[in-house]
């Protein structure tokens, strides 16, 4: 058993939705729902995985639909394939029929993440989340690298598109062209009912914000977030652009947010572990005085969206789940200026700081070698952090 470092939250569910989730009308995740249970049926629930104590606590009984209804906050809060945690007495978490593991934070009342970490050579097909990370041969290497080539020049081309009085809904409609032009679709559009090509995120969102018709402004920070599947494989990442000139807090904190991406990058090779990643951007990340967001993770992906692992991007060198060759996985940290903490808006995506204060990311898609690691999403034009100089 190999054991995920640090702590997890979930975003604080907005007051009116609290109120409804207390008359027993609004689950505490999206997706499920309350509901009180004896304790064999929670251990049917959770695939046989234990179930224990008199205020029930449950191992891996929140479940979701499986792929295209899976990964429900698209970077994927941390889980595991066993998580114990106390969530209320004698009430437990599910879902519907037909389902898989649910990616959201499932420590979220601090209980200890763990994992049983077992590997598996990749099936040419696509398949169910299984719990099992699944290594990768050199076939799938050439189809990353098609697919992430392809999101990055679709980042690329929105350098010279983006800038102030273009709305988000504008950028949308762009990637979609692209997309479908190069025989592509974007993994988002409708993905668990998500109705956007990309996601867009504006100053103090953090994550998954959503294209609409409001023009950007001179001095924004946006990150466009985009994930193309070109002949089954997904190519992810994201870049920060800013808008016209900006401040110099805000620059600051895209150099911060992009040095800590590259060191987490620099940490992957086989030997190592998911902890070295986390651990390489949270000292870098907090020595600048910004802080690390816990609520969203890096995740693994090849022929799915959200895959194995998890990839936190804070933790302890030496821990978490073993790096092998063949291995596929975002890192995608997300740092804000102020406190780390987060909620999710009404609107169930819109994930902000909850000071308000600014955030960025930047995300590539890698793979482990045999030597070290493989980018597949590196710019073509050496535009990977837009606003600053090749």
């Amino acid at each position: 058993m190999v054991s995920i470092p640090g702590q997890a939250r979930v975003g604080v569910i907005p007051g009116q939705a609290r109120r409804r989730r207390a008359r027993g009308r609004e689950p505490i995740f999206p997706h499920c729902f309350l509901d009180p249970l004896p304790e064999a049926r929670l251990a049917s629930l959770a695939g046989g995985d234990t179930v224990v104590g008199a205020t029930q606590t449950v191992q891996r009984a929140v479940s979701f639909p499986a792929e295209r209804a899976e990964g429900a906050r698209g970077e994927g809060h941390p889980s595991s394939r066993t998580a114990s945690w106390t969530p209320f007495p004698r009430l437990a978490l599910r879902a519907s029929p037909g389902v898989t593991r649910c990616p959201l934070t499932i420590g979220a009342f601090g209980g200890q993440i763990s994992s049983m970490t077992s590997f598996v050579q990749a099936s040419p097909t696509a398949t169910r989340k299984s719990g099992e990370i699944k290594l990768h041969g050199p076939e799938a290497f050439a189809g990353m690298r098609r697919a992430g080539r392809l999101a990055a020049e679709a980042l690329d081309l929105l350098v010279d598109f983006v800038k102030p009085g273009i709305s988000t809904a504008a950028i949308d409609r762009f990637v979609l062209d692209f997309a479908l032009s190069h025989q592509a679709y974007p993994a988002t559009l409708l993905y668990r009912g998500y109705r956007y090509s990309v996601c867009t995120s504006i100053n103090h969102v953090v994550c998954h914000g959503m294209p609409n018709d409001k023009p950007l402004r001179e001095g924004d920070i946006v990150n466009i977030d985009l994930t193309f599947v070109l002949d089954g494989w997904h190519g992810d990442s994201s870049r920060m652009y800013p808008i016209g000139a900006i401040g110099r807090r805000a620059e600051r904190l895209l150099e911060v947010t992009h040095e800590a991406l590259m060191r987490g990058i620099a940490a992957v090779g086989p030997g190592g572990t998911t902890g070295d990643i986390g651990q390489a951007i949270q000292d870098y990340a907090e020595t600048e005085r910004c802080s690390v967001v816990r609520d969203f993770c890096g995740h693994g992906l090849g022929r799915l969206f959200h895959d194995e692992p998890n990839i936190l991007h804070y933790g302890r060198r030496g821990e978490g789940v073993p790096l092998k060759p063949g291995m596929f996985f975002t890192i995608e940290p997300m740092i804000n200026l102020g406190r780390p903490q987060v909620k999710v808006l009404s609107d169930g995506w819109t994930a902000v700081t909850r000071d308000r204060s600014l955030s960025a990311q930047y995300e590539h898609s890698v793979g482990v070698t045999e030597t070290g690691v493989e980018v597949f999403t590196l710019s073509p034009r050496g535009l990977d952090m837009p606003g600053r100089s090749p």
